[in-house]
């Protein structure tokens, strides 16, 4: 059987962008361990290494954890480490540093919630700070002003979706005010900054190219999840304005990506940049081994005994 996976390719930096070298290439990167694919690609700097965050989602388990691996000096990328795990679903785990701490935020849309966690130990230890609630949201990033946190922009889903429109796709975007950076959020003091399916959802962390503040969004039109990105230059934070800049289609990608398959690629929703290296994800139709089916169904029926026990109780 095949299943829609998604997997990350990474480009080493020479101090520039793809789209500034004819040439680019991003090569995939996949776990050797057929139980998880990877998505939502992150990348942080530090020590002599960089990090590589992502949700590794679980075909057993059927949900999303968040994972990493090392990329060291060489180029040399280590088997995913698993680092957290909720009830609920774990995707985008943006990872940032703010006044000395490192932090993370990860999309929790399944728990109604906006949470960071703190880095107690990095990268495999992490204390879990809810900033907002009550709120179907993904994709959360931070607006930057003068270099400096300023605002948080989320992408909130409709629940349920208007018939004919696929609520992963089609999105409202606001950014609320930020007190004591990353703690502190008013729920009821946030701006409208747009609605739709080009763009507007985010598809990674602002990032500066110079001066210039880039957000990359992802282009969901005619129904298609990931159909490809869309950066904007942020001309404003306040009031928020932003111009489009330039575009990724999955085609385009599919030319300069070095993979081991040829299967059709079907999406890429995901672009992050860090010193030393780009990352962007891909999917396509994938062959999921015949024992992940066999074990889920195990899985559920565990989980289903240990309920009927808890409620016996």
């Amino acid at each position: 059987m095949k299943a829609k996976s998604y997997y990350v390719g990474l480009r080493k930096r020479k101090k520039d962008h793809y789209w500034n070298d004819q040439e680019y290439q991003f090569v995939e990167y996949k776990p050797k361990n057929k139980r998880y694919w990877i998505a939502d690609p992150f990348l942080f700097d530090y020590g002599k290494n960089t990090f590589l965050f992502y949700e590794v989602y679980d075909r057993i388990k059927r949900k999303g954890l968040i994972g990493y691996s090392i990329i060291d000096s060489e180029g040399i990328i280590t088997e995913p480490q698993i680092v957290l795990e909720e009830k609920h679903h774990l995707s985008f785990p943006y990872v940032f540093e703010y006044k000395g701490g490192i932090y993370m935020m990860p999309e929790s849309a399944d728990d109604l919630s906006i949470s960071v966690y703190r880095a107690i130990h990095f990268p495999d230890k992490w204390e879990r700070i809810k900033i907002l609630d009550d709120i179907y949201s993904c994709d959360s990033i931070w607006i930057f002003r003068d270099h400096s946190i300023y605002k948080l922009l989320t992408s909130e889903m409709f629940r349920p979706a208007p018939e004919g429109i696929i609520h992963s796709c089609y999105v409202k975007n606001k950014s609320f005010a930020v007190y004591d950076g990353v703690i502190h959020i008013d729920k009821d003091k946030f701006e409208y900054i747009g609605e739709g399916d080009y763009g507007i959802r985010n598809a990674g962390a602002c990032f500066y190219d110079g001066e210039m503040q880039i957000r990359p969004g992802q282009n969901c039109t005619d129904g298609i999840y990931g159909k490809g990105l869309i950066f904007f230059s942020v001309v404003s934070v306040e009031p928020y304005s932003e111009k489009e800049i330039r575009s990724l289609s999955t085609s385009e990608l599919d030319k300069h990506l070095k993979r081991t398959g040829n299967e059709e690629l079907i999406g890429v929703h995901t672009y992050n940049v860090s010193s030393y290296y780009e990352t962007i994800d891909f999917s396509f139709m994938d062959q999921v081994p015949i024992w992940c089916n066999i074990a889920n169904l195990i899985y559920r029926g565990c989980r289903k005994m240990k309920q009927m026990i808890s409620v016996r109780k």
